[in-house]
């Protein structure tokens, strides 16, 4: 299973015990893996490369009725069109086990990764409405600064010397009865990766993808002083220009800068700030010596 359809089938779960539809999502799923073990037809169309996730998609669906249960529709047609074909029927039986176990702690393969935090938040993310991702979106964008400017925080957060559970109960007192639920969920899953990941990059990419799902493109503004929302949208004007994109905007101050903006827009870098115009020229003098 890809990591981040383990995420996605970890946020199903967590959805659908607060529901109180875990038991029946489980025995939805376990029809259908012996539909597909027993299948010959329905298992040459599963794995067949040839055939478009899209139509297994809804294959899969038509097979849980006239009124099937949304959470367990949106776990198989992630499964189908995420993964590899050949690895389909595994996959739908490996979030069978993430759905039936006890205590996910105890599960083969416990450690989590940025990519699983993606799918546990992109489960999440496709049950919100706009409104909610962009609250989400910016108060990830804000706790991600938080940890940008604390150190000990930071590395705390990102597993060095911490338990997840202490990590948890950090996120939770941070965070709690100052966000929303959602981010508050998302939060708590990101800061519980087991393996060392630097949480700032987990979170920014968590913003990026809160931004995406409202066909959004994050750009990160940082500024020696705060901008004027006046400043920000020439900004965004201009930068939407030269990259093609509708952007959102997400600013934040950086006295290191001395002065200018840097702007980040996926893998594009627009440095502005007087720092980087000093380092430019250390680098030419240092040249000429």
């Amino acid at each position: 299973m890809m990591e981040s359809v383990r995420g996605y089938s970890e946020a199903i779960r967590t959805v659908a015990e607060e529901r109180g539809v875990r038991s029946s999502i489980v025995a939805a799923i376990s029809r259908l893996k012996r539909a597909i073990d027993t299948s010959k037809d329905l298992r040459e169309v599963l794995t067949d490369p040839s055939v478009p996730p899209k139509i297994k998609a809804e294959v899969v669906a038509d097979l849980f009725g006239p009124n099937p249960d949304r959470l367990t529709v949106q776990l198989v047609q992630t499964i189908v069109m995420s993964e590899s074909p050949k690895y389909i029927p595994d996959a739908v039986n490996d979030a069978l086990e993430v759905l039936e176990i006890d205590d996910l702690s105890t599960y083969v393969g416990a450690d989590s990764t940025k990519a699983r935090a993606l799918g546990f938040a992109s489960a999440l993310f496709a049950m919100g409405d706009a409104q909610d991702l962009e609250r989400c979106e910016d108060e990830l964008f804000k706790f991600a600064r938080l940890a940008e400017s604390s150190g000990p925080l930071r590395r705390a957060l990102s597993g060095m010397g911490t338990h997840p559970r202490q990590r948890i109960e950090i996120v939770g007192d941070l965070l709690a009865n100052r966000s929303s639920r959602l981010t508050l969920d998302i939060a708590k899953y990101a800061s519980s990766i087991s393996v060392i990941r630097d949480i700032v990059e987990i979170l920014d990419d968590l913003v990026a993808l809160a931004a995406s799902e409202r066909d959004r493109f994050v750009c990160q503004l940082r500024s020696a002083t705060p901008l004027t929302a006046e400043q920000i949208e020439r900004i965004r004007q201009t930068l939407q220009e030269r990259v093609g994109r509708t952007l959102e905007m997400r600013s934040a101050t950086d006295p290191s800068l001395i002065a200018g903006v840097v702007a980040v827009v996926g893998d594009e870098i627009f440095d502005g700030s007087a720092r980087h115009r000093i380092d430019q020229l250390r680098v030419r003098l240092s040249a000429k010596n």
